[in-house]
């Protein structure tokens, strides 16, 4: 079933009657090229970030028409998941963050590290930043998210560390990490809900974030940096070294199953 991000307010308000689904001008040739008919189905989300499925009844002139078939339910996560990836070479900021948008991160940020070879010229990030959005965009769509993740180029060192010191908890992925600081213990160690809160004056983990380096890695100054600014934990992702694009993946998708887990 296709999935839409559309520019009707409030679609709740238009249950009872047929209505010109407004889509938005990005995705406009798409409609053309699958060629909706009556009888379809659809899933959009409208302005109001509420999750409908529809059955298309009209389609003219480019127009497609639709009635509400049924409301859909989207249970919010008790968490925000994002990632912060080193800027490498190539496209492979581009797949890292097509994949944490299908896995469920809440925003990526591209960051210019101490060892990142590639750079984003500040002359360059407006474009940058509309082929990220983009890719975040389709990326919801195909995989039926109720959002689209927020994107972010960092090219300084001291907004790097600004941003993270607003997380309660930020998972560093390290090559040089001790094979016994596994990211399950950090979790672990500050999780606890409501009823470790109520115990030990410990706060539920509500932000998280995820810093992967770029090729070469994190630098140790970067490391020492990071854990001095915030709740930061140093893990190992294995006794493996991983390529860039591969860690920023599989490291999202672990502490997205394990906050899943134990949130």
């Amino acid at each position: 079933m296709h999935h839409y991000f559309v520019e009707n307010e409030n679609i709740e308000e238009l249950c009872e009657n047929e209505f010109l689904i407004q889509f938005s001008s990005v995705d406009k040739n798409h409609i053309k090229a699958q060629r909706l008919k009556p009888g379809e189905h659809i899933t959009v989300v409208d302005l109001q970030k509420n999750y409908f499925e529809l059955e298309i009844t009209k389609v003219a002139d480019g127009s497609v028409f639709a009635n509400v078939a049924k409301r859909e339910n989207f249970k919010n996560k008790p968490y925000s998941l994002s990632i912060f990836q080193g800027i490498s070479k190539n496209s492979k900021l581009d797949d890292v963050l097509r994949c944490a948008t299908e896995i469920g991160c809440s925003a990526f940020y591209a960051v210019n590290m101490e060892r990142s070879v590639a750079k984003i010229k500040e002359s360059s990030i407006g474009n940058k930043l509309d082929r990220f959005n983009s890719i975040a965009r389709s990326a919801s769509m195909q995989s039926g998210r109720v959002d689209i993740p927020s994107v972010s180029i960092i090219n300084s060192s001291k907004d790097f560390l600004e941003e993270l010191s607003a997380f309660d908890l930020v998972i560093v992925f390290w090559e040089q990490a001790k094979e016994t600081d596994t990211v399950e213990l950090a979790i672990s160690s500050i999780a606890g809900g409501e009823s470790a809160c109520a115990s030990d004056n410990r706060q539920p983990i509500k932000n998280v974030a995820v810093v992967v380096g770029p090729e070469g890695g994190i630098s140790p100054a970067e490391i020492d940096s990071i854990k001095a600014s915030s709740n930061c934990h140093v893990c190992t992702l294995g006794d493996t070294i991983l390529r860039t694009e591969t860690a920023g993946i599989v490291s999202c998708a672990i502490v997205n199953h394990l906050l899943g887990s134990t949130l």
